[in-house]
């Protein structure tokens, strides 16, 4: 992506950064004019990178390209305080016109994810056709891809930095939420959602 954008007249990549902390201190030092996030690669907390960014930089427009299911993470990036939403499986022609919307200070959604969405908005439809995984916090949601990603409670409180406590208070939220009845209920759950995310993933892009 890197190269794709130095190819182009009119942009160029003013610095790169594996961290939440390193990104707002290339952010601050390069002046950058847009922030690219892989939402992915932030692990348990890319909502709070999201959040983060945004906060300190809230004229900095930033575009979250992410594998995971659209209809589940783009209103929340959105919400968060990104500008705009790609999956990665939109292709690079689709994230250069992404990425030139944002600068622009337009908002940016795949274009046939964000047409159903405005008629579901204007019928009314929106909260009603709603998956039940909204019922979730952001914070919660991150805790049901991390059990669903094989991580016990110690080490899902280890990666989103609080205490075995609020983990579990998570996930007795999320049992509730979602109506599931007990723990390993909730493991099949979560397993099955990650791993339906993963071949929804992988067979989009290979048509």
């Amino acid at each position: 992506m890197a190269q794709l954008i130095n190819g182009e007249h009119d942009m160029v990549v003013c610095g790169e950064a594996e961290s939440t902390k390193q990104a707002l201190a290339v952010i601050r030092s390069a002046r950058a004019e847009a922030a690219l996030l892989d939402i992915s690669l932030q692990g348990a907390n890319g909502f709070a990178a999201v959040k983060e960014l945004h906060g300190e930089h809230p004229n900095v427009p930033i575009l979250v390209i992410s594998g995971q299911d659209e209809s589940v993470y783009a209103l929340r990036t959105l919400r968060a305080g990104a500008q705009g939403y790609i999956s990665k499986r939109d292709g690079l022609n689709q994230f250069l016109e992404a990425l030139r919307k944002v600068l622009s200070g337009q908002i940016y959604l795949n274009p046939t994810y964000g047409e159903q969405l405005i008629v579901k908005l204007a019928r009314g439809e929106e909260a009603t056709a709603r998956s039940p995984l909204d019922r979730l916090s952001d914070r919660e949601l991150e805790v049901l891809q991390q059990v669903g990603s094989g991580r016990k409670t110690m080490e899902i409180a280890e990666r989103l930095g609080v205490s075995h406590k609020t983990v579990e208070s998570h996930r007795l939220h999320i049992k509730e939420k979602l109506g599931l009845r007990d723990a390993m209920e909730m493991v099949r759950f979560a397993t099955n959602w990650v791993n339906e995310q993963g071949s929804s993933s992988a067979g989009r892009r290979s048509e």
